[in-house]
């Protein structure tokens, strides 16, 4: 069994949401302890790391997996994807993602009296740091295989990057037909 998950152009995937795919997915591997969370990343604030961690399922997926990324995947999205490669769990192909990791936090205001607009600024309030180490702030994740679109596919309708995605599952289908499986229809 083989799981394809398309994350190209994904910049709202909750930590939540990305904690519970990654325990889904999580496989027992010899150097680590069945029941052991996966480290996800530590955020570092002034003065104060917080360790993020993803417990594992009862029953995790064990088939082949492959992530689709692009330019536009960011946050919590490349994230995964880089666990994914470290926890050597699948294989990550398409375009270098955003480098957009940072944590920040959004501050409400208002201003004035009998009208009163209100704004927010947001701060970046935390780096993160994957469990390597490593920070891809205006980096990015760099994928296992680079698959891009040519400007005549975008122009056709051909996602060659889904489908060679679905061939690395073991499926097969051409880029015409990947283009139109999430393809936007009036």
């Amino acid at each position: 069994m083989s799981f394809v998950i398309g994350l190209a152009a994904q910049t709202g995937l909750s930590s939540h949401d990305r904690d519970l795919i990654l325990a889904m997915l999580r496989q027992v591997r010899e150097d680590v302890e069945k029941d052991q969370p996966v480290v996800v990343a530590v955020e570092k604030r002034r003065g104060n790391d917080a360790r993020e961690v993803a417990r594992p399922s009862k029953t995790a997926f064990a088939g082949r997996l492959v992530v689709l990324v692009d330019s536009r995947s960011a946050s919590a999205a490349e994230m995964f994807a880089r666990i994914v490669q470290l926890e050597k769990r699948g294989t990550v192909i398409g375009d270098r993602t955003a480098g957009a990791v940072m944590t920040s936090r959004v501050f409400p205001h208002e201003v004035g009296l009998a009208s009163v607009a209100f704004f927010a600024t947001s701060v970046t309030v935390g780096d993160v740091r994957m469990s390597d180490g490593a920070s891809f702030e205006h980096v990015g994740v760099e994928p296992d295989e680079i698959v891009l679109p040519t400007p005549g596919d975008l122009a056709a309708g051909r996602d060659p990057v889904l489908a060679e995605a679905i061939a690395r599952a073991g499926g097969a289908i051409t880029s015409g037909e990947a283009g139109g499986l999430l393809a936007v229809r009036p």
